[in-house]
């Protein structure tokens, strides 16, 4: 056994000991690769250079670690002429003393005393660091709350620092946007650039405007000057507001790849299905609506001052604005000042990350109007892997590497990640390692990576895995999810959710956590616990398809088959080209005796790749199930063809298989066909005894046959569990692809 607390070396030389330790070297990582000096590489070294500048004024440290990374990869690339920083004192004037003092604060964590040192200061850049220190140590606060156990908290309630937050920059915001003629400018235009998905909106609307370049989407309410004095009247209000929101949840349908799939629509007529499924969850925000309607008149008409009206245009203080606004469940609102906040400042890093979270449907992609700038091309890396969009990751992933940026751990990390979605397991482990050589002590994606291992056991590397991580840094999210996922490896699956709940403790929206403590809780058979850790998991996440997916698994087993049917069908909406997911919905369709929906999935997912290689199978049980006897014997032979010569454990299906075949030939007097497959039959142990017995008959009637050519044989008829056919017509079943039924005993082995 590995001991996780225990490690060759222990803290003493971990730096200098890296080659021992996690079989690297410096050599290793330091590889000579060719400089390639173009436009793209000397703008992307430009503008990382003022990145880095600005995400370390501001204390934004995740952005200027992503800033770094990139650097990394063109720090060879000669630049012309640098980018001129301005110094802080030029920025800050009589206030950069005071900044400073503040700034040290924020750096050492004590951002009370962050706060309450730049809390008169007027600048955009003390501006932010007061209320971004503010943001920090409520958050701070909450959080260490939430780790004793004596405290007890109102679960998702928002803290006081959030309002403050928003009223403070709201009413600039709305009046910097009025006076722009923002968002009529720039909201519904598709900036996102070509990839291969594409929404029906999308062609709906390009066929709408035909000649029209406006630009601008019909889809979406746009209010022309008239109309934006309405605020004095509450009864124009009120209906600006139900317009808008049934603008948003009717109109823009939710995009995805079933669009064009008949798999899309399947079972929608069903009965008796009554679940709640709020897109949006408002976490208890839905009284509060911040938007120009409930500011007071006074205060968005008055002259705000010129301090107030500069935050406006600063995109960092709109990036704090769009995060607080994301916290209250205020999203669409969210998305339009992330937005605003991108056009004023391209270079926050933090801005997209915090957008690429709120986009949960690939229409709302489609309609995001974003810069062309090359952090875009980078943005949609991470945004493609959310939304299952995995091959046009890998295609700009690549891209990004050929123009310069190959050496980026964050790009290989979302190869990885879409490689992981693709179920190229053994690709996504390697680029795993290879991440793993050139940054050993990288804590970020590990999960993931040990994830990946346990699917495909491989205990050594995990238990090595999480002794490193212990040893790294024991108190990270990611190290909890390591030694969980290693400790359910080894069945101690109760200890196992110990680690998962201490890594919730570290933080309560890690998704990870929650959807890997419901296996664990139906491991253990303790389905309730399980359901609600899965919901726990949709409320912070509602693109998780994992969790939609076990939720439909537990439901299962608890035989509610409306319920699983549901969930299924959004796990199978989230990821279309799962076969997995498909599989699943078409056992659920068959549950509910919907036939033809049921075979509709199986044939789709043998379609897209059946990676557990179960989809022909249940096909041909079914269609035997409903004496469909030649359809039937296509779908087992094609399972016996693609099982042939694979080391299965399923040799009683393939038995029963070559069982079913034997008796459908001898059915049809081709008895050398018959006794072919009835010969296979004896070497399986569960159809032995059937498989002699059926030679026994083949070997008479090939006697009768011979000795009478003219005495017909007929066919017995089966006995057939048809069940309730008027729930679903078969007027067009599904067809396998051709040939159609072959000789079976000359082409199976």
């Amino acid at each position: 056994r590995v001991q996780l607390n225990i490690m060759a070396g222990g803290y003493d030389g971990l730096h200098d000991m890296t080659a021992i330790l996690f079989g690297t070297t410096v050599a290793n990582v330091k590889g000579e690769k060719p400089i390639i000096d173009t436009e793209f590489t000397r703008k992307v070294k430009s503008d990382l250079i003022v990145a880095k500048e600005e995400s370390a004024n501001r204390g934004l440290y995740q952005a200027y670690n992503w800033c770094a990374d990139l650097a990394l990869c063109v720090k060879d690339v000669p630049l012309q002429e640098e980018p001129q920083l301005p110094h802080l004192r030029q920025q800050l004037g009589d206030e950069a003393d005071e900044f400073d003092r503040a700034r040290g604060l924020f750096k050492c964590k004590d951002y009370f005393r962050a706060a309450y040192y730049s809390e008169h200061l007027k600048k955009p850049l003390s501006r932010f660091l007061h209320l971004y220190s503010r943001y920090c140590a409520y958050e701070q606060k909450i959080n260490n709350d939430r780790m004793d156990s004596i405290t007890l908290l109102p679960k998702n309630s928002p803290g006081p620092h959030l309002y403050e937050i928003a009223y403070k920059l709201g009413p600039a915001y709305f009046r910097v946007t009025n006076k722009e003629n923002y968002p009529e400018t720039t909201r519904g235009i598709i900036g996102i650039g070509d990839y291969e998905y594409k929404t029906k909106l999308t062609k709906q609307r390009r066929n709408s405007q035909g000649s029209s370049n406006t630009g601008r989407n019909p889809n979406i309410s746009v209010t022309n000057n008239s109309s934006r004095n309405s605020h004095h009247n509450p009864g124009i209000r009120k209906l600006r507001r139900r317009i808008d929101d049934h603008i948003y949840d009717e109109h823009i349908v939710d995009g995805n790849d079933l669009d064009d799939l008949d798999i899309a629509h399947l079972g929608e007529d069903i009965d008796g299905i009554d679940i709640e499924d709020t897109t949006e969850m408002d976490d208890g925000a839905g009284r509060f609506r911040l938007d120009s309607s409930n500011i007071p008149a006074e205060v968005v008409v008055a002259n705000l001052e010129e301090e107030d009206v500069a935050c406006g245009y600063d995109g960092y203080l709109m990036y704090l604005y769009g995060t607080v606004l994301k916290q209250l469940g205020r999203r669409k609102q969210a998305l339009e000042v992330l937005c605003w906040s991108i056009h004023m400042q391209p270079l926050n890093w933090a801005a997209w990350a915090e957008l690429a979270e709120l986009i949960v449907k690939r229409s709302t992609l489609e309609q995001l109007d974003l810069p062309d700038v090359w952090q875009r091309g980078v943005f949609l890396c991470q945004v493609f892997v959310e939304l299952n969009l995995d091959a046009d990751c890998l295609a700009a992933c690549e891209k990004l590497m050929t123009q310069g940026l190959q050496g980026s751990t964050y790009l290989r990390t979302q190869r990885a990640l879409a490689l992981r979605n693709l179920r190229e397991l053994d690709l996504a482990i390697a680029e795993f390692e290879g991440i793993e050589k050139s940054d050993p002590f990288r804590v970020e994606s590990v999960d993931v990576y040990s994830n990946l291992l346990y699917v495909k056991e491989r205990r050594v590397h995990l238990a090595n895995l999480a002794a490193k991580m212990v040893q790294v840094a024991k108190y990270s999210v990611e190290t909890c999810c390591v030694v969980g996922n290693y400790l359910s490896l080894r069945g101690e699956h109760e200890k196992a959710v110990v680690y998962f709940q201490r890594s919730l403790k570290l933080n309560p929206k890690f998704v990870s956590a929650y959807t890997l403590m419901g296996y664990e809780y139906m491991e253990m058979k303790n389905t309730i616990q399980a359901i609600q850790c899965y919901r726990n998991a949709l409320k912070i996440n509602r693109r998780d398809y994992r969790a939609w997916f076990g939720l439909g698994q537990t439901y299962e087993v608890l035989r509610l088959l409306n319920y699983s049917l549901f969930y299924f069908k959004q796990a199978q909406r989230l990821h279309p080209y799962d076969s997995r997911m498909i599989t699943a919905l078409g056992e659920a369709f068959e549950k509910k005796d919907m036939w033809l929906e049921a075979k509709k999935c199986y044939v789709k997912a043998h379609s897209v790749g059946d990676v557990e290689g179960t989809a022909l199978l249940k096909l041909a049980k079914l269609y035997h199930r409903l004496a469909e006897s030649e359809r039937a014997a296509d779908a087992y032979d094609r399972y016996l063809l693609e099982t042939a010569g694979e080391e299965s454990d399923d040799q009683e299906e393939r038995g029963r298989a070559n069982m079913y075949l034997a008796e459908f030939m001898l059915s049809h007097a081709e008895f050398d066909q018959a006794e072919e497959y009835a010969k296979r039959c004896i070497g399986c142990a569960e159809t032995q005894e059937s498989g002699k017995s059926l030679l026994k008959e083949i070997s008479h009637k090939r006697n009768l046959a011979e000795a009478n050519p003219a005495m017909a044989l007929k066919e017995e008829p089966r006995a057939t569990l048809v069940g309730n056919r008027a729930r679903s017509s078969d007027d067009n079943p599904p067809q396998l692809p051709p040939p159609p039924l072959r000789n079976y005993a000359a082409q199976s082995p």
